[in-house]
């Protein structure tokens, strides 16, 4: 057999060939997952048998009609490792929309769709959907690989995941923060001015997804276009708190 079988059958966890003897059906028959009788039948069909007749014998012989085995559990195998690539995945798809790859298609959501998709290109994912579909199907006389068993369907597309919508402030909104931010920096109300710079801020910080925007934001702004208000500001509430430590240590 050829390099791209052992590559195959290495997918079952089966070793290399290294020649001789039947170790081509040994390792299909390693590949038949435990349970399951490589040689069970799974479908039959009628063949007509004559009697063997002795040589003084006059006229034809009589015909019976016998069942016989037309495919066991390694046929199965054997057929796929026969493949060409393009025929597995087709059989990889068909077993996905079949739900053997271990999620519904038709009632997954996004997200488990998502996850699901990646397993049928996973080795060990393609060989246990197979293996699952031999099981389910064998025991009911029915050829896992045929389109009875694993009908072709459109493979399930992932939704566009929707980009958040970021909030957008209105001007209003942002004048209101800029007042409060200007209260905190400088003991007074925005000017219009600064009002801008805020609706700036605001503004940036709204396109950037790793940022919201508040009135700290607002804050940082004034203090560094605004230093020496800014310090002044805060000399002026260190000031005010000391008089009045020194007022409740005198009364």
């Amino acid at each position: 057999m050829s390099e791209d079988l052992d590559a195959i059958l290495g997918q079952f966890g089966i070793a290399p060939l290294t020649g001789g003897g039947n170790q081509v059906e040994d390792r299909i028959d390693a590949a038949v997952p435990d349970g399951l009788d490589p040689y069970m039948v799974i479908t039959t069909r009628e063949e007509t048998r004559f009697d063997e007749l002795p040589p003084d014998a006059s006229g034809p012989p009589s015909a019976s009609t016998v069942e016989v085995p037309d495919m066991v559990v390694r046929d199965v195998y054997e057929t796929y490792f026969a493949m060409s690539e393009d025929q597995q995945r087709a059989v990889h798809e068909r077993l996905f929309v079949n739900g053997f790859f271990g999620v519904n298609p038709d009632t997954a959501t996004n997200t488990q769709l998502k996850t699901y998709l990646g397993y049928i290109d996973n080795p060990l994912e393609q060989r246990d959907a197979l293996n699952a579909a031999v099981r389910h199907f064998a025991v009911r006389g029915v050829d896992p690989l045929s389109e009875e068993a694993l009908p072709a369907g459109a493979m399930p597309v992932l939704e566009p995941e929707e980009e958040p919508v970021a909030k957008r402030y209105t001007e209003d909104q942002i004048g209101t923060y800029a007042d409060t931010a200007a209260q905190r920096v400088f003991g007074r109300n925005a000017s219009a001015s600064e009002k801008q710079m805020a609706v700036g801020v605001f503004r940036r910080l709204e396109t950037d997804k790793a940022s919201t925007p508040g009135v700290s934001d607002v804050e940082a702004r004034f203090r560094s276009t605004s230093p020496e208000e800014a310090a002044g500001r805060s000399m002026s509430e260190t000031m005010s708190m000391f008089q009045k430590i020194v007022a409740g240590a005198i009364g």
